[in-house]
């Protein structure tokens, strides 16, 4: 994620990128989505990623999108 980038558009970057590579028939699963978006997310947010890598059942792409918009406002 860039620096000064809000959540909101660096998740819909991901989601951009996951329809494009949709439309050439490359699959991104869930999780990878979910993983990758986390990975990238600043150090500022370690504690979101702390408590999502430490739940037993990987969170779903849709709630995270949710929880990261909402810790933003």
């Amino acid at each position: 994620m860039e620096k000064g980038n809000l959540i909101l558009n660096y998740l819909t970057k991901f989601t951009h990128y996951r329809d494009e590579l949709g439309s050439v028939r490359i699959t991104v699963f869930e999780d990878d989505m979910v993983n990758l978006a986390l990975l990238g997310l600043p150090k500022s947010w370690n504690n979101y990623w702390d408590s999502v890598n430490g739940r037993e059942k990987l969170q779903y792409w849709e709630q995270m999108w949710l929880d990261l918009v909402q810790e933003e406002f």
